[in-house]
């Protein structure tokens, strides 16, 4: 069984926030599907070298991961976490019912993936609300990094960008091309694993 990255770009508004406003989630930019890019997984979060004696393990990350940035976009969110349902389904347009799940089923997931989040989409005259979340099995690792981080972190481990699959350079390149364009820091990598 191998390892697979889940990553997404998110880039912050003309105000320098990722969310806007407090209540306001990140803007999303993209999703990308990547190959099994183990040089650069190893090198974000150190996640294939932990199956390894110590003996046989290349360099600890950089950067340790920092878990799912508070100001998550809702596409991301959509990724990430299931919602817990009580009592009936939220309008789709703001948690499609396939990441629903029952209070039966949450408590079988472990208490500190526990997360709330405010639904700031309603229709009509319903209140605004907030729902409980917990993440969606065998996520691990879960980080974010900026452009800077993440070069850093491949120097660390000596990988250059030669040695990366075309589709981990094409990210790259994208996180690059943003920050380039709004600015340093303005466009950061949110990821995270699964087996």
């Amino acid at each position: 069984m191998g390892t697979d990255i889940h990553a997404f770009l998110e880039h912050r508004d003309n105000r320098g926030s990722f969310s806007g406003r407090s209540d306001d989630p990140a803007f999303f930019f993209a999703k990308f599907a990547l190959a099994r890019d183990y040089l650069l997984f190893d090198a974000l979060a150190g996640v294939r070298s932990r199956q390894f004696s110590s003996d046989d393990r290349g360099f600890a990350p950089l950067h340790e991961p920092r878990g799912i940035p508070d100001d998550l976009s809702l596409d991301v969110a959509w990724e990430y976490y299931d919602l817990i349902i009580e009592d009936g389904y939220p309008d789709p347009r703001f948690w499609p019912a396939p990441g629903c799940i029952s209070m039966e089923e949450a408590e079988t997931r472990p208490r500190v993936d526990r997360h709330f989040i405010s639904q700031t989409m309603f229709v009509g005259t319903s209140p605004p609300r907030s729902w409980s979340l917990v993440v969606k099995r065998n996520w691990f690792a879960a980080s974010w990094l900026y452009l800077g981080e993440v070069t850093a972190s491949l120097q660390h481990h000596y990988v250059s960008l030669g040695n990366l699959s075309w589709e981990s350079r094409v990210l790259l390149a994208s996180l690059s091309n943003i920050e380039e364009h709004l600015g340093h820091e303005r466009a950061r990598l949110v990821f995270w694993f699964s087996s």
